[in-house]
């Protein structure tokens, strides 16, 4: 129904100019209207009211703005009629009648609610971030996530009517010294979400931020804001510079997609099977794994038969943090014989109560001595070791003194003193195997060892597992309360947020299984139950805008941890310290165990880097139990296919599948009691 006003006179027309915010209503007599500071909301509005734009009926009888709550308006009212002529602009497009500024929409005559009037959907395809500088002069450059610009024109081009709806999500970076802030609230950052509607009318490109929303405090104050109009703006310079023949026509503004640095090189596949298409090998393989002692159904490699790492993830650098607590029963305190040689061990006269026989000096009538045999309650001085000055000690003090003594005996540590926590973070990780080992106090366990920064080098394996039998041989061990967190170098994915999206995706994709891998087995099903290593949930439409973004939604306490990750190209001259903590591995001693833990780290991300994605959904259907090889063959293929996938785009030699396949069977050992 055409919109009438309050003296029934019908509104044939309705045009608006979102840069200078003016309204005009042309009535069936030829009379227009015009009206001022009118807000994007309010002409929108009017349009639903109207049957312009296609909304359900509830949502058209709810509609507060009408023509005539806009004309008893005094705010929207100009003081005379000399104003609102003066400012008034008579470019209307010939289909519609609306202004022609810079953010013109054609929807076709606001008068006829037809399904022709509807906008196209962009089709599926990648997200992409871009960087897009506004039009404005003093305008901020944007980061903006939506789909590449040479589809967005393409599907512009051959829209229906050439209108086109597409999601975007968009961020301001800080910038104190931009002259052009609304206010001081504008020195955060403001985020924008929603969709633009645009236009390709006579060969002219326009972009309408109404469906765009705002997290700045003018947008929350009028429903419209400096950054909607930018990114508009940009949007449509930007897209103006990807339609044939009108590159003369427009000036040329920035708007490039933010490079992924050069990714890894996709390995020459050395294996002799594939897993994905041999199901059964793969169940023979679990099996074998399955029939090893507990202690060792990963094999470990140390190198000294050639490198233990091929293809994705052989060049990047890695470290662990090796968390553990006390076993059931540590040796007694004076037992070992490190004890007598620790930091804090020494001896000490001591003075005991006891009772039981002893031998007592007394004088005869004569005033001679005489020894007399006697029993009962006696005091009784003795040479004690003490830790500390402690007789009994504290066990979780004495287990990661021995520890770090036995450690620093092997040459791993430079000096057998226990930091406290974090303290190698703060001063810098050793790239030295053997000394470069350091220790410190966690209070969430009883202690931590940390891996200097090492390779896939002979001394890197060698001292990893010689750290691993220290820490049994002393009292150490994992629980439910440990984890092995692994460190991989990932300057690549410095500023690299379409990386950062790849990886989360394909870590949602595999998730049960790579939940399962890590599991050691402590009494919980895996370490995203504590808390330390939540599952990615959805991201926001079409994916994060940067690594910024996700630190301060996620922070380090997910599946991975990206606050390492220097999110700003002025940091990629810091992306030599840049790295990624994968903190869903339980904790573990085993050394074959935590090696294959690290090759799976470090194979995810050079899959990443080199391309690889998936658009698959979230693994959550897969969580529950697989079925067994043995019980249900059919089953197990079925369950089995992700892994299997997983195993074979990640590992190109057959040892590397095979570890990775015993890896993921010691999680279902240790998960589901699987023999």
């Amino acid at each position: 129904m055409p919109a009438t006003t309050e003296d029934a006179t019908t509104v044939t027309g309705i045009g608006y100019d979102s840069e200078s915010r003016r309204l005009e209503l042309q009535l069936d007599t030829g009379l227009i209207l015009a009206y001022r500071n009118v807000g994007p909301d309010v002409h929108r509005a009017l349009l639903v009211r109207a049957g312009a734009i296609d909304a359900p009926d509830w949502q058209r009888a709810q509609t507060y703005w009408t023509p005539e709550r806009v004309r008893s308006r005094p705010a929207y009212q100009y003081r005379n009629l000399d104003e609102a002529d003066s400012a008034g602009q008579r470019r209307r497009c010939a289909i519609c009648g609306q202004f022609t500024g810079g953010e013109h929409i054609c929807r076709g005559r606001p008068d006829i609610a037809s399904p022709w009037q509807l906008p196209a959907v962009i089709r599926d395809g990648d997200a992409q971030t871009l960087t897009v500088t506004s039009p404005s002069p003093d305008g901020a450059p944007m980061v903006v996530r939506s789909y590449p610009l040479h589809q967005v024109a393409d599907d512009l081009a051959a829209a229906p009517y050439g209108l086109l709806e597409v999601p975007v999500r968009a961020i301001v970076p800080n910038d104190v010294n931009n002259s052009g802030l609304d206010n001081m609230s504008d020195l955060y950052k403001a985020r924008l979400s929603g969709r633009l509607l645009v236009s390709l009318v006579d060969e002219q490109v326009s972009v309408d931020p109404t469906d765009l929303r705002c997290g700045c405090n003018p947008y929350h104050a009028h429903r419209d804001c400096r950054h909607l109009r930018e990114v508009a703006g940009g949007m449509r310079a930007a897209l103006s510079e990807q339609l044939p023949g009108r590159r003369d026509r427009w000036s040329t503004r920035l708007s490039a997609v933010v490079p992924d640095e050069p990714g890894a090189a996709v390995p020459a596949d050395l294996s002799t099977f594939r897993y994905s298409d041999d199901p059964a090998l793969f169940a023979q393989d679990v099996n074998a794994a399955l029939a090893r002692d507990a202690d060792a159904v990963v094999p470990f490699h140390d190198g000294s038969d050639g490198p233990v790492m091929y293809g994705f993830g052989s060049g990047r650098k890695f470290g662990v943090e090796l968390e553990y607590t006390l076993h059931s029963y540590p040796s007694a305190w004076g037992d070992e014989p490190v004890d007598e040689h620790l930091g804090e061990a020494g001896w000490e006269e001591q003075e005991t109560d006891e009772f039981g026989d002893y031998d007592e000096d007394v004088l005869k009538p004569d005033g001679a001595e005489r020894t007399v045999s006697r029993y009962g309650w006696h005091t009784q001085t003795r040479t004690v070791l003490t830790f500390d000055g402690d007789s009994d000690p504290d066990m979780t003090k004495v287990v990661p003194a021995r520890i770090a003594a036995a450690m620093y005996a092997s040459d791993l540590t430079s000096d057998d003193t226990i930091g406290g926590h974090g303290d190698t973070g703060a001063y810098g990780y050793s790239n030295q195997p053997w000394g470069g080992w350091t220790l410190e106090n966690d209070p969430t366990v009883h202690g931590e060892v940390i891996s200097p920064i090492l390779s896939d080098t002979l001394d890197s394996w060698r001292s990893l597992r010689m750290a691993c039998r220290h820490i049994t041989n002393h009292g150490g061990g994992a629980s439910a309360e440990t984890g092995s967190h692994v460190t991989v170098s990932a300057g690549d994915f410095v500023d690299s947020p379409d990386k950062v999206n790849r990886l989360i995706g394909v870590l949602r994709h595999y998730q049960r299984d790579l939940y399962l891998m890590g599991d050691a087995g402590h009494g919980r099903e895996s370490r995203e139950n504590q808390g330390y290593a939540r599952p990615f949930t959805d991201p926001p439409p079409l994916g994060f805008l940067n690594v910024d973004e996700i630190q301060e939604t996620r922070g380090r306490y997910s599946m991975v941890n990206l606050t390492h990750i220097p999110s700003d190209t002025e940091f990629r001259e810091s992306a030599d310290s840049a790295r990624i903590e994968f903190r869903w591995w339980d904790g573990s001693m085993e050394p074959g165990r935590i090696q294959a833990q690290i090759k799976v780290s470090a194979a995810l991300l050079d899959h990443v880097s080199a391309g690889g994605a998936t658009n698959a959904t979230n693994g959550d259907e897969d969580d529950d139990e697989p079925a067994h090889p043995n019980h249900d063959p059919e089953g197990f293929v079925r369950d089995t296919k992700k892994v299997r996938v997983l195993i074979d785009t990640l590992f190109h030699r057959d040892r590397d599948k095979q570890q990775a396949a015993a890896l993921w069977a010691a999680g279902a050992r240790d998960r589901y009691g699987w023999r």
